[in-house]
């Protein structure tokens, strides 16, 4: 069985700190601000929002986390974190499987949606 993540509790703090700062905090600040006490778990918990595209890692020497191209995208996580939270009994593999069709689903509909709206300007 799949174990809930907060993933959505973390990016809804990444966000706050960002609207506040212009900037995402370091690793040890995220630290502070959600309770992990491990770089380990921090460093997972970013792998896993850059991985659905939340969060990017910058070019640059420092490696800081940036906004991902979802990073402002609120409904989508929340329909996600809805979804996962409905379906925990799914395996992991197929909960995977879930997840990539959602954001498949999501990054088609996207397109086809700036597609319509430059139509219409």
């Amino acid at each position: 069985m799949r174990k809930n993540n907060k993933d959505h509790e973390y990016l809804i703090v990444l966000r706050d700190y960002y609207a506040q700062h212009g900037i995402l905090p370091s690793f040890r600040t995220i630290a502070n601000l959600i309770g992990l006490r491990s770089s380990a778990a921090i460093a997972t918990m970013a792998d896993r929002l850059k991985e659905k595209g939340y969060l990017e890692s910058s070019s640059d020497r420092a490696r800081r986390l940036m906004p991902g191209p979802r990073f402002f995208d609120g409904s989508a996580i929340q329909t996600e974190h809805a979804i996962v939270t409905v379906l925990a009994p799914l395996s992991n593999e197929e909960t995977r499987e879930l997840e990539r069709a959602i954001q498949q689903t999501v990054t088609e509909f996207m397109a086809s949606r700036q597609a319509n709206l430059a139509k219409a300007a």
